[in-house]
């Protein structure tokens, strides 16, 4: 399958002007032959009327034709009609081969032309694709030509990024500046409720109140964080380090082991070595905030699976220098357990069939859950901010709704992907591609 923008040779705009320098080489140049070719050819037929044609050695065809004239005139006759078959002939050949050959450089000259007429346009082409690839709105494509059609393309494009710029920024600050201004509230009413419930004297119907307040006021700072990770997520990624996914992974496996034991959610983690490059607190939040989903939005007695690796950039094998952070097989874990998530494209226990592995230039995150089944029309608006799930809009204590958002800001300022699909026997399947490093 073709790739989405991937273009064929005759669809460009290159190749266009190419065909067009061609097809008027052609016009222009058989125009001209072809008329050379009727006026020989009608000399000949007025030569030829009441002649009769015959063949003369290596000569090839004469005409002969009778008349009262003497005997060398008829020689000089024949030797005319045989000049005018030759000329026919070569007009022919050489009027072809000249067409084909002028055709051919007009085809030549009209792609180098055009070519050199679409270098401004590529220039920005390749600028516009830095600013798309960077995720940075402040970049911007500055290009320096002439005040022409391209330099003017440029102009208002970047003009828009400016607009576009100042709108994000003004959203984020407001984000920023009202979750910063909402901690002191939340905590002055999480201390006030714990001082109450403390005292000597407090009734039991206050203490139960104040255990329902307290799991207000903590999702309340649930969602404080998440608009703040929110706000810092979507930024781009100035300061880049390597580091391993893998441990990240193994990382977020061991703090989370605990919540899952008290929920009764077995976790699997196979953390192949998938080296990158970014900022590795943001993407501990992605992948904590991917697990923790996987572990609360499931079924009493559930499992999750995450796993992180590098895919090969050709099949046959582990990639070369690659180490293997597989942990040890658990007793009572099954197989499914202990192998790597069913990634997308490569096929799964939900026995669908993805888009095909990326190649070598990216790692891969996948966290993969058992649940209730999820309708495949919420994939769609599932990474939106304060988005839920069907089964999960009932119990409001189960999160800000922002987990997701920011797994998606955050995969996105690292220009990197992620994609969710639901798994055949419920649940859900999230996978995230991040840059690998060079």
């Amino acid at each position: 399958m073709r790739r989405p923008g991937r273009r064929t040779a005759a669809r460009t705009v290159r190749a266009r002007f190419a065909l067009a320098f061609t097809a008027a080489s052609l016009l222009v140049g058989g125009l001209p032959l072809a008329g050379a070719h009727l006026a020989v050819h009608l000399s000949l037929a007025t030569l030829r009327a009441g002649s009769a044609t015959i063949m003369v050695g290596s000569y090839g065809r004469m005409w002969l034709k009778e008349t009262p004239a003497t005997r060398p005139a008829l020689y000089e006759g024949i030797v005319q009609r045989y000049v005018l078959t030759a000329i026919l002939d070569d007009l022919r050949l050489w009027g072809g081969l000249l067409l084909l050959g002028g055709s051919a450089v007009a085809g030549g000259v009209g792609w180098w032309a055009a070519g050199w007429a679409l270098r401004p346009l590529g220039a920005l082409t390749a600028a516009a694709h830095r600013v798309a690839r960077g995720h940075d709105l402040h970049e911007r494509i500055r290009y320096p030509g002439p005040e022409e059609e391209v330099k003017q393309l440029a102009d208002i494009i970047d003009g828009l990024l400016a607009r576009l710029a100042r709108t994000v920024d003004g959203q984020r600050r407001f984000i920023a500046s009202a979750s910063h201004e909402l901690r002191t509230p939340v905590a002055v009413n999480r201390t006030l409720v714990e001082v109450a419930m403390a005292e000597p004297g407090a009734p039991p119907q206050l203490r139960r109140l104040g255990e329902s307040l307290l799991v207000v006021n903590a999702r309340h700072h649930r969602l404080i964080d998440g608009l703040l990770a929110l706000a810092q997520g979507g930024q781009a990624i100035l300061a880049r380090s390597r580091f391993d996914l893998a441990d990240l992974v193994e990382h977020v496996a061991d703090e989370v082991a605990a919540e899952a034991a008290e929920l009764g959610i077995t976790v699997h983690d196979t953390a192949g070595h998938a080296p990158t490059v970014g900022d590795p607190v943001l993407v501990e939040r992605l992948v904590r905030n991917l697990v923790e989903n996987a572990i609360r939005h499931n079924v009493p007695g559930g499992r999750a699976w995450v796993a992180c690796d590098r895919p090969a950039p050709a099949a046959g094998g582990q990639e070369e220098g690659a180490q293997d952070h597989r942990r040890p097989r658990q007793e009572g874990q099954d197989e499914r357990g202990d192998r790597a998530v069913p990634r997308r494209g490569a096929g799964g226990d939900d026995g669908e069939e993805g888009e095909g592995d990326e190649g070598g230039d990216m790692v891969r995150l996948t966290v993969e859950n058992t649940g209730e089944p999820v309708p495949a029309w919420e994939m769609e608006t599932i990474f939106e901010p304060f988005r839920r799930l069907e089964g999960d809009r009932a119990a409001s204590g189960a999160g800000s709704g922002l987990g997701l958002s920011i797994v998606r800001a955050i995969a996105e300022a690292h220009g990197g992907t992620v994609t969710a699909r639901p798994r055949r026997d419920g649940g859900l399947s999230v996978t995230v591609l991040l840059p690998a490093e060079d």
